[in-house]
């Protein structure tokens, strides 16, 4: 039993004595959100989009791979602000990469038990790692987000290139921002990919 293809290849599982049971995501989660407009002053958010990504800060999470993408966006862009929720032994690292004046526009939430009620605020919810299949996917998805994701793991079993976001070559922060501004610069096309991935 696996809860991915992606996770039964890796342990190189006979196909025929193998079943994937995938993830499930409890509805319920989703009704104790808190206001928007508290969760953007409780975390400084500012007005702006916010592009988020939530996992612990281990080296095959790649969030170098994020802040590079929003450096480069934000040279054009000082509206937009970079969130991550998760905590992990490469957290003080990652925040080193960030250039002294872009501080404000990354914030470092650390680990929070309310993660559905940021994830609302969320334009675009990223993954840039290859799990077998992606909690932090399905929070954003449920939360009727668009998504940007490697394409790797189990993220294509979960993401439909196009349809209810973007499949992207892992560890190409320039792509991963070109993406991102797509998104941004088309909204309508954001949340009909928010809204399919939120029928599944």
């Amino acid at each position: 039993l696996g809860n991915s293809a992606a996770g039964l290849k890796a342990y190189n599982a006979l196909s025929k004595k193998s079943v994937v049971i995938s993830n499930g995501f409890d509805d319920s989660r989703l009704n104790c959100k808190i206001d928007p407009n508290t969760v953007r002053q409780e975390f400084q958010l500012g007005k702006g989009p916010v592009i988020g990504m939530t996992a612990n800060f281990m080296p095959v999470k790649d969030h170098p791979a994020v802040i590079h993408a929003g450096v480069r966006l934000l040279q054009k862009d000082p509206s937009l602000t970079f969130v991550f929720i998760g905590d992990g032994p490469q957290l003080n690292a990652v925040k080193r990469l960030v250039p002294q004046e872009y501080l404000e526009r990354f914030k470092f939430l650390g680990k929070q038990s309310t993660v559905e009620s940021i994830c609302q605020v969320f334009d675009i919810g990223l993954l840039t790692s290859c799990d077998s299949l992606s909690n932090a996917l399905m929070e954003y998805m449920a939360s009727g987000k668009p998504v940007i994701a490697y394409r790797c793991g189990g993220n294509p079993e979960l993401v439909k290139d196009g349809v209810n976001g973007f499949l992207i070559e892992p560890q190409n922060s320039k792509e991963l921002a070109g993406k991102i501004r797509y998104l941004l610069d088309n909204p309508q096309l954001a949340k009909k990919m928010g809204d399919e991935g939120r029928s599944l």
